[in-house]
């Protein structure tokens, strides 16, 4: 049976340097683009929850071997979509600041 899923280093962003198992299209090769869950704590208001961080596909460093983990690099998300940005509005369900 073919594998299903290819090891991916991730550069940037809040999962610096993690290692990933990241799944194969059709032709075996990494998916372009990849969404994590990683823990946001609002240690002012004493709030947890989830947030997504994106990653591409990057091209493999002159030295990458077949067997070596596939490079992704963190990518900011679109307007409207959840983001570690300062300038994105506070979400509806928490406190305001005044």
């Amino acid at each position: 049976m073919a594998p299903r899923y290819a090891l991916g280093r991730l550069h940037g962003g809040p999962l610096e340097s993690d290692r990933v198992e990241t799944p194969l299209n059709q032709w075996r090769m990494p998916v372009d683009a990849i969404g994590l869950p990683v823990p946001v704590l609002d240690e002012e208001t004493e709030m947890f929850w989830w947030n997504t961080a994106n990653y591409f596909s990057a091209a493999p460093v002159q030295r990458w071997h077949h067997g070596d983990p596939w490079p992704y690099a963190y990518a900011r998300t679109l307007p409207g979509y959840p983001t570690f940005s300062k300038g994105v509005p506070e979400p509806r369900w928490m406190e305001s600041r005044e």
